[in-house]
């Protein structure tokens, strides 16, 4: 897991922050933004965001991990003026899948060699 320092990291903040005796469900930090007035904000909704952000993260580099692994690429395609697709391109030019969204198109990639693994 390529997140797992960064969730260490924020686990230990919390503990150490919860032994100073401070309660993280009502604890509000102020954040300063440059060129802007200070936003006060909860910390439990700014870990939850941090939760999400990491969660996505992993699943995006073990989309990028599926992609090297399995020697694939990804082309965008404009089919016509209005519809743009991306198709997952083996190394001998086959197209393995295509959807409108990216991470589909690399999604239903995974599953389809994985269901063809199965198969075997």
């Amino acid at each position: 897991m390529k997140t797992g320092t960064t969730k260490l990291l924020i686990q230990l903040l919390k503990a150490v922050i919860e032994n100073e005796g401070i309660n993280l469900n009502t604890l509000n930090i102020k954040i300063n933004i440059e060129n802007s007035e200070p936003v006060e904000a909860e910390f439990s909704k700014i870990s939850a965001a941090s939760d999400l952000e990491l969660e996505q993260l992993q699943t995006e580099l073990a989309r990028l991990d599926f992609l090297v692994e399995n020697r694939l690429r990804v082309e965008r395609w404009n089919t016509n003026p209005s519809a743009e697709f991306y198709y997952v391109m083996n190394d001998e030019d086959v197209s393995i899948t295509r959807h409108e969204d990216l991470r589909t198109a690399v999604d239903l990639a995974m599953e389809k060699l994985k269901k063809e693994e199965e198969e075997q």
